[in-house]
């Protein structure tokens, strides 16, 4: 419902509640005059009429006349017809006390008129008793209809009082009725229009304060709530864009680092490599020494292209997939780990009996993505402990697995997705570069790097991290000859290839050099 839509609906109800009070008053009126005021009108214009004709009976009677002096029968008896004849006019004598009863009273005026007539005429004494008692039984009528419209008159406003009571009654419910209109108009106003604004005031304040991970969450549909998911995607763009400035300040004054790193580094590895050489080539052969100098040359060039590769670390990662005989990569890679594990007393053992033969992926990138996750689980790793790298293949997935798993306390729940923050470390000299830039590669090469639970019941525990890849490489297809699970070695088919699978698992930390 849009907001034109909500307020039309709010000024609908107010104006239905106006009107309704405005015609309860009107018709409260109405009814107040229809059944009191005109009935009590009409009621006094009967008396009034009676009171008339009463007034000329007691002079017909000589009753309101001074002393001596004698009625003037002619002139009574003119106000008498005349007052018959506007007695019950509109009937309404006839209404209150009964068309019978007003017909005898008209008859008994006119009866009174015509004797009066008649002693005006004749002037006899017993034509002037005759007018007299006349008058005297009509004007005892009139007293009994003037009672009788009097009653009348009692009774209306007894109804009065009750009419009373109900128009309060009903001006009461239309009191109560606009109220509660009021209340609803105001709790809908809130509910549309302060609240929603409430929230955005306070979501635009914490932006200026810079926290853009406040969200308003306004549920519903409308105006106010699509500009509040408005907000909440400004403020989602805004902290994205203010993350990636960092970032790339950050990346800025990592690339300076390490362009002067890489300079300073470059010089005493040519020295290394050159003394290497000539010690090398000053030993006769044979001599067992010969292998531990082609170890340190191998080492150095290896640590050049490192360092080759830092100098592109502020740039767009690009990998070079290339099809790459998995286990002579992977002996290759752990052979440079092998030292810093039989240094540190730990073993390193290797189960690539699951892994394919060939897979696609940029051997340099991921080599460097290997080693900062190995590193990691050595360096965590206590004396005596060990680390082991396995690798294994879903057919189904067309993926291939490498499982790193140490001995060591493990990752706490609240920094399981810390790690991957770039610059976050709980290492002294750590940089907090290695597992982001590894888990970087791996989604470069169409797969990821995460944290595995460890199985319950599972041993020592301590941290699990698995790199998924396609075999084919980013975007390509499983090859069909292949097989395997990521989570479970395969089943020995006949004693001769388990022995093969037992004999394939070696510590390099205790061999000393890469798997044979």
């Amino acid at each position: 419902m849009s907001l034109q839509t909500k307020f039309a609906v709010l000024v609908f109800v107010i104006l239905t509640a106006v009107t309704g009070s405005l015609w309860a008053a009107v018709w409260s009126f109405q009814l107040l005059d229809r059944e009191t005021g005109r009935p009590v009108a009409e009621a006094a214009a009967a008396v009034r009429r009676l009171d008339v004709a009463g007034r000329v009976l007691h002079r017909l009677n000589g009753e309101s006349l001074p002393v001596g002096e004698s009625p003037d029968y002619a002139s009574l008896a003119r106000e008498l017809s005349e007052a018959t004849k506007g007695l019950d006019a509109d009937g309404v004598l006839s209404a209150r006390v009964g068309l019978g009863t007003a017909g005898n009273l008209r008859k008994r005026l006119a009866l009174s008129a015509e004797l009066a007539q008649k002693a005006a005429r004749s002037g006899t004494e017993e034509d002037v008793r005759a007018a007299a008692g006349a008058g005297a039984g009509t004007r005892m009528l009139i007293e009994r209809v003037q009672e009788r419209v009097l009653d009348e008159v009692d009774r209306v406003g007894v109804a009065r009082a009750d009419i009373r009571s109900r128009l309060v009654a009903v001006l009461g419910f239309t009191l109560v009725s606009a109220i509660l209109v009021g209340v609803l108009g105001l709790i809908l106003m809130r509910r549309w229009v302060s609240v929603p604004v409430a929230r955005l005031r306070v979501a635009t304040a914490a932006v200026a304060r810079g926290d853009f991970t406040h969200r308003i969450n306004a549920p519903g549909s409308g105006e106010l709530a699509d500009l509040s998911r408005e907000v909440d995607h400004m403020a989602g763009m805004v902290g994205r864009m203010q993350d990636e400035r960092v970032e790339r300040e950050r990346l800025a004054a990592t690339g300076e680092m390490v362009r002067r790193l890489a300079h300073n580094l470059r010089n005493p590895l040519s020295g290394i490599r050159g003394l290497a050489e000539v010690s090398l080539s000053d030993l006769p052969q044979g001599s067992e020494l010969r292998d531990n100098q082609s170890r340190i040359v191998a080492a150095v060039d290896r640590f050049e292209r490192w360092l080759a590769d830092l100098l592109n670390v502020t740039s767009p990662l690009r990998i070079n997939p290339q099809p790459t005989t998995v286990r002579t990569w992977l002996a290759g890679v752990l052979t440079t780990q092998s030292p810093l594990a039989q240094a540190r007393g730990v073993g390193l053992i290797v189960n690539d009996l699951a892994a394919p033969e060939v897979a696609h992926f940029d051997p340099r990138h991921l080599e460097h993505a290997l080693v900062a996750v190995v590193t990691n689980a050595i360096q965590a790793t206590p004396e005596r402990g060990s680390v082991r790298v396995t690798l294994a293949q879903d057919f189904a997935r067309g993926t291939w697995q490498i499982r790193v798993a140490d001995t060591g306390p493990g990752i706490p729940k609240s920094l399981r997705e810390k790690v991957f923050t770039p610059y976050f470390t709980t290492k002294k000299d750590g940089s907090g570069i290695g597992l982001p830039l590894a888990r970087q590669i791996a989604r470069s090469h169409g797969g990821d790097l995460c944290l595995a639970e460890p199985a319950a019941g599972g041993g020592s525990g301590g941290a699990i991290i698995d790199i998924e890849l396609p075999i084919q490489g980013p975007g390509g297809a499983s090859d069909p000859t292949t097989s395997g699970s990521l989570t479970e070695e395969p089943r020995a088919q006949n004693p001769r290839a388990r022995g093969r699978r037992e004999s394939a698992s070696v510590n390099l930390a205790d061999a000393g050099k890469g798997r044979s």
